[in-house]
């Protein structure tokens, strides 16, 4: 059961990486979000892509009035 686990635990890993590669290369940023400093682009790709399967398309600003409109 163990090494089962194991391997589904990897391939999960793997399936992550991939995808930050993938939504690194392809996500369209907002010009507010362009000005951030690439490392915390990064960041945010990261931490989006190991949150959720799903793609990553755009990195803006929420336009949601009377809130913090930072995403």
């Amino acid at each position: 059961m163990k090494p089962l686990f194991a391997m589904a635990l990897l391939a999960l890993a793997g399936c992550a990486q991939d995808r930050y590669q993938w939504n690194l290369s392809h996500a369209a940023f907002a010009s507010s979000a362009r000005r951030l400093p690439e490392s915390e682009r990064q960041e945010i790709v990261r931490l989006v892509s190991h949150a959720t399967t799903e793609t990553l398309l755009r990195v803006g600003r929420s336009r949601t009035p009377n809130v913090d409109r930072t995403l």
